[in-house]
């Protein structure tokens, strides 16, 4: 019984460690995040700009034109 829970703590992810690892790379992080919408940025201030509009219209129903004297 203990051979087996002890195989179960194997697979485990531990959180603390996986936290302590991405906040020692915030810097590195916050970096890449700061260049990246820097670089979107450029590219959409460059980017032309096109905007296309197509209208289908169809007549619905006719109308006759019928004069009766």
């Amino acid at each position: 019984m203990y051979n087996n829970k002890q195989n179960n703590y194997d697979n485990e992810i531990d959180l603390t460690d996986l936290l302590y690892k991405l906040w020692k790379g915030k810097v590195y992080i916050i970096l890449v995040s700061i260049i990246s919408v820097f670089l979107a940025a450029c590219y959409l201030h460059s980017v032309e700009r096109k905007y296309t509009v197509k209208y289908n219209l169809k007549p619905v129903g006719e109308i006759k034109n019928s004069q009766s004297s």
